[in-house]
């Protein structure tokens, strides 16, 4: 019996062995074929390398989270930081960054130059065509606090939307990711920026999720991982997402840390560190984000703090002072470019621009389908349609049965579980235009952020609990869950072996969320996921020289003409931002904030004033009669007449058509910049 009793379960280990290490292989095929379509820009041995390299040390990890000793997991954590240091100095020191300029050569002819891996994302504009060429404007310009070269009049860069721009200005302390580039310069700034967004985000979630997952390293680097490589995040990443995520959870530790010691000098440092953090969240100043993250922000400091209240003592209000200072520094800030800000307000968009809620935004809905946006171009905006792979609402399901059958008195799950059923609840019904109003929801149109958030921590917290292996209520459970994803994927696409792919994974990923099997194997498998839904969405970049070869930069570049001259350039969007790279005032740039009084110039009668009075790219057209035409919500298009063009103050037309009644000052390939003063 004993013999026979052994032999079983020697059979069942290595089934359970082969089991593990066919999905590990799966994954890795999976990852390597990735690394090979996004490569597909790239030379054949550099894509055979990054595939090689990808893959390969995917399988390592996955080996020493499996298998690998406490011993050795325990040393590679002491050993991470001269890692750490090195790429660091390597990725600063080559110039590298992940920004996709290189998709301007799909607009204007230039040269290719700088693009190391991966394929640029046209539908990333607000980084390569609009970001990116002010950033270049204010570096030309010495990084001015208020600049004078986006639209030619007077822009305060440090409220610029999303996170603002490099600027010598007292908002600057509040921006620590922007001070490598008034250190190091433009190119180098750029690449710190983008290394440190990613390592400081992935530091803090994995520290972070050791709070939550009751200290289980294995839980917490994969959920680290899942938030980091997530495709909102990625596919969001030059838009200060990561600040968002990265100042929110440096305030919850610091919390954490301020409630867990007695001495009185490292909470005053722990209390002004907090405050700090909070005034560089507050000055990402994108109400989208800001306020729905700052909901689950504040319930998780409400709940840490009654948590240990027996902590807190009367003289804790003194240690409020960093933060009213900090808030008043703010408040001083805004209140000097007060009009700035009562113009966005006031403007038809997006001033004007109310949200109650009472709709199903897809993104909520695409749960593991994110995973195929990085290469599948049958969704045309995947930005807005990812989301964070949380395997939601697994987390929610899991929490309310620990919360009702185990009985815990688990106060964080249980406030996680009230805001993400909240937010599901705003999201399907909505609220009236007042009480969005009053609960700032109204400004909160990207609430998927958040009920991503709350079914990830949810979903950890829940996996860090003692779980019995159960297969009766794994099979219930996966079966519960899987049956809404797969009605919704089969509806979209009933006979692809995408979505059967899909819903294989789902069903396989539930079986072992719920049964409590395989605990590492799902940590590896969670891990890889995340590589293949975020890691092939932006492309490496080496420097920005290639911005200086565009035509009309170079064209502009070329053209004497005294300081302060105004250009123009005659063109649809996103080539008028082009110029915005030669350091020169343009008046046609994306306006960062609404400007109707300009405009009064050639429209005294206001008649176009709902088109322009907003944040808008422009598109223009010289005419013989004025006009302009809403084409988006943030897109119009101006047509003016030379005349209209000197009363703006424009002295130099950048186009591509002939105006041989006027001087030709330079020209650039089939772009010419011409002087139309009378």
């Amino acid at each position: 019996m004993k013999t026979a009793k052994s032999t079983i379960e020697r059979r069942v280990r290595q089934i359970r062995f082969a089991a593990q290490e066919t999905v590990l292989l799966l994954l890795a095929a999976a990852i390597g074929l990735y690394a090979w379509r996004f490569g597909a820009l790239n030379a054949g041995p550099v894509r055979a390398a990054m595939c090689a390299l990808l893959s390969g040390g995917f399988l390592v990890l996955s080996h020493v989270i499996l298998f690998g000793s406490e011993a050795l997991k325990n040393t590679l954590r002491r050993r991470q930081w001269p890692v750490w240091l090195l790429l660091c100095a390597v990725w600063t020191g080559l110039n590298l960054n992940n920004t996709s300029i290189s998709q301007w050569l799909q607009w204007l002819p230039g040269e290719k130059r700088g693009l190391v891996w991966g394929m640029p994302r046209g539908i990333r504009s607000d980084e390569w065509a609009v970001w990116t060429p002010f950033l270049v404007s204010q570096a030309k310009n010495g990084y001015p606090a208020v600049s004078t070269y986006f639209t030619g009049r007077q822009v305060p860069a440090g409220w610029i939307s999303v996170g603002g721009l490099p600027a010598l200005s007292p908002l600057l302390a509040f921006k620590p990711f922007y001070w490598g580039f008034l250190l190091l310069g433009a190119e180098r700034g750029y690449s710190l920026l983008s290394f440190l967004r990613f390592f400081f985000l992935l530091w803090i979630s994995y520290r972070t999720a050791l709070r939550y997952t009751r200290g289980n390293h294995l839980l917490s680097a994969a959920a680290a991982a899942m938030l980091t490589l997530s495709p909102y995040v990625q596919w969001w990443y030059s838009q200060s997402i990561c600040e968002v995520l990265i100042f929110s959870q440096a305030a919850v530790l610091l919390t954490d840390r301020y409630t867990g010691t007695k001495n009185r000098g490292l909470r005053w440092l722990y209390a002004s560190a907090g405050a700090w953090c909070l005034g560089c969240y507050a000055m990402i100043a994108y109400p989208a984000w800001i306020i729905s993250v700052g909901y689950l922000l504040v319930a998780v400091l409400v709940w840490q703090l009654c948590s240990r209240r027996e902590a807190l003592q009367l003289t804790d209000l003194w240690r409020l002072l960093p933060l009213m200072l900090v808030l008043a520094v703010l408040l001083l800030c805004a209140r000097s470019d007060g009009d700035t800000l009562r113009r966005v307000m006031e403007s038809e968009y997006p001033g004007q621009r109310l949200y109650t809620g009472g709709e199903v935004p897809q993104s909520l809905l695409t749960g593991l389908a994110s995973l195929l946006f990085p290469l599948d171009g049958t969704v045309s905006n995947p930005s807005e349609m990812s989301n964070i792979l949380t395997l939601a609402p697994a987390g929610l399901v899991l929490a309310i049965w620990h919360l009702a059958r185990k009985r815990s008195r688990d106060g964080l799950a249980a406030v996680l579980v009230l805001l993400e059923a909240a937010l599901w609840a705003f999201q399907l019904f909505g609220c009236p235009a007042w009480l969005a109003r009053i609960t700032l929801l109204g400004q909160c149109t990207r609430n998927t952020l958040v009920i991503g958030l709350c079914d990830l921590l949810l979903l950890f917290r829940s996996l860090s609990a003692n779980i019995q292996e159960s297969p009766k209520r794994a099979l219930c459970a996966a079966v519960l869950c899987c049956i809404p994803w797969a009605v919704l994927l089969l509806a979209g696409n009933p006979l692809g072996w995408k979505t059967v792919l899909l819903v294989l994974l789902y069903l396989l990923l539930y079986l072992m969320v719920f049964s409590g099997w395989a605990r590492e194997l799902l940590c590896a498998v969670l891990i890889g996921l995340s590589v293949l839904g975020g890691a092939f969405v932006n492309p490496i970049q080496q420097g920005l020289a290639l911005t200086e070869t565009l035509a009309p930069v170079k064209a502009i570049g070329a053209a004497e003409a005294a300081e302060g001259t105004l250009f123009a350039v005659e063109g649809d969007w996103p080539v008028t931002n082009a110029a915005a790279f030669s350091g020169r005032p343009v008046l046609n740039t994306t306006q960062p904030y609404p400007d109707p009084e300009r405009w009064e110039a050639v429209d005294p009668t206001g008649s176009y004033r709902k088109v322009y009075n907003r944040f808008c790219h422009i598109s223009l057209r010289v005419a013989d009669t004025t006009s302009f035409e809403l084409l988006h919500e943030d897109h119009i298009r101006a047509w003016l007449t030379l005349k209209d063009l000197r009363s703006l103050g424009v002295t130099h037309l950048v186009s591509q058509w002939q105006y041989p009644q006027y001087q030709l000052v330079s020209a650039a390939g089939d772009w010419y910049v011409w002087l139309i003063e009378d």
